[in-house]
């Protein structure tokens, strides 16, 4: 189910860079990068992660397999009994 959802405005300068966005996990979703005040496509049960850059900064998105890693190693940390100080 697709949620309506326009994007902030953003600088002069600036576009939403998509790091994250888990309804399309390694498949090409909307662009990487789009100016603030378009459309963008949210999905229920699924999370977008964005940030505003310069437009000469944008980096290549997070895929799913490097959330999984993240999520991974986040359990494992919260799983290490308290070490004593």
């Amino acid at each position: 189910e697709e949620i309506p959802f326009v994007l902030p405005e953003t600088g002069e300068n600036e576009v939403w860079e998509v790091l994250a966005d888990t309804a399309f996990g390694d498949r090409p979703g909307p662009a990487p990068a789009l100016p603030g005040g378009q459309p963008f496509p949210l999905y229920g049960r699924s999370l977008v992660l964005m940030r505003a850059v310069l437009k000469d900064e944008v980096s290549h998105p997070v895929t799913s397999t490097q959330i999984a890693k993240l999520r991974r190693d986040a359990r494992a940390m919260r799983e290490q009994p308290e070490q004593p100080e």
